[in-house]
């Protein structure tokens, strides 16, 4: 689809310059007429808006909005020579076509197809960090995160898990298991265990992030992930409307005659409590 249209965008093209160069004829204009019902109305909006594009990213600052918050950026840096560096540059594309393709395979960041990432400019403010961590049980990897994030404005962390885990297996006494469990990676078996791994962290604020090294099980730890974040925003809303002491009596009775999951050992300096 993506090359037929871009073979669309480029004839049209031609024959815009035919035209401009011989004049308008009946011929010409039919041809136009036809190839323009075959293009597609999203690739004629970004191919009318490319010089607006252009001009955007030409001047000293973009502007863009995130979560109702005016975000201001400067678009350009100073190297040691005080030569002024674009932080964005468009291809000095001519060709419709040309500039279709790019659009449609690469185009500026925060527009589809978001190869170079969801928002119009990078963050300034932090630096680029990966806090990896994987160890042992999921209480192990968790002070380890909290180890190495602490007094940073940002959470970045990145989980490596044991190949038990990796493997789709659950920790056992097996021979071949046993050895590997929390062996060069975090041991995570369950829901209870990934709320513990990520304990202390605010999932859903913008500035806590993961990534985990996964492959077979990756949709389960995702679905694991999603379930620790959305009970801790249940969490937070127990405790901003004091519910806290009829959830506890509910859990007690859910776990009457069992162990209630718990976080075992001491909790890291600061480690708040959210997740368990």
């Amino acid at each position: 689809w993506s090359e037929e249209q871009v073979d669309v965008a480029r004839r049209l093209y031609q024959l815009d310059g035919a035209m401009k160069t011989v004049g308008a004829t009946p011929e010409l204009e039919r041809a136009t007429a036809q190839l323009s019902d075959r293009l597609d109305p999203s690739c004629r909006a970004d191919l009318e808006r490319w010089d607006a594009t252009q001009a955007e990213y030409s001047g000293e600052e973009y502007v863009y909005h995130v979560r109702g918050n005016e975000v201001r950026v400067p678009l350009s840096t100073e190297s040691l020579s005080h030569t002024r560096v674009p932080k964005v540059v468009l291809p000095r594309f001519e060709d419709w076509g040309d500039r279709l393709r790019w659009l449609l395979a690469e185009n500026v960041p925060g527009r589809f197809p978001y190869t170079a990432g969801i928002y119009p400019l990078k963050r300034t403010a932090e630096d680029p960090t990966r806090m990896f961590a994987g160890e042992g049980p999921p209480e192990q990897t968790n002070r380890r995160f909290h180890y190495l994030s602490a007094g940073m404005p940002a959470k970045r962390l990145s989980t490596a898990f044991d190949s038990v885990t990796l493997y789709g297996e659950d920790p056992h006494h097996r021979p071949d298991i046993y050895g590997k469990v929390g062996n060069s990676g975090v041991s995570i078996a369950t829901l209870d265990d990934a709320k513990k791994l990520y304990s202390g962290f605010d999932l859903c604020d913008p500035s806590t992030s993961v990534s985990m090294t996964i492959n077979g099980p990756a949709p389960m730890m995702l679905a694991f992930f999603l379930n620790a974040a959305i009970d801790q925003q249940c969490e937070q809303h127990i405790r901003t409307h004091g519910l806290v002491e009829g959830v506890e009596a509910r859990i007690d009775e859910i776990y009457a005659g069992g162990d209630r999951p718990r976080y075992h050992g001491d909790l890291p300096d600061g480690h708040d409590g959210l997740g368990l």
